[in-house]
């Protein structure tokens, strides 16, 4: 489903929790109201629509992580070459 090449934001996923929402309430309304048929139709969707939910949030996780482990990595870079210099003007 998703871009593999496109970030996906925070607005991505609220969109796509907004429609998993969506098909709940609908299939809860179709089964109370005894419409069997819809009510399987939205039950395939949610089975659908839910693991992309779990992914797109994973997915943002992992991103998250990889860019503080980059960040982290960079200001360590930094900091031994700041300690470089300044051994090397003592």
């Amino acid at each position: 489903m998703p871009n593999n090449t496109t970030p996906v934001t925070p607005e991505d996923i609220e969109s796509v929790n907004d429609l998993l929402r969506e098909l709940k309430k609908r299939a809860q309304e179709s089964h109370s109201q005894g419409k069997m048929l819809i009510h399987g139709v939205y039950t395939q969707l949610i089975n659908l629509v839910s693991p992309e939910v779990v992914k797109l949030h994973a997915r943002i996780e992992r991103d998250e992580r990889a860019t503080n482990n980059k960040k982290y990595k960079q200001a360590r870079k930094a900091a031994r070459n700041s300690q470089a210099s300044n051994s090397g003007n003592a």
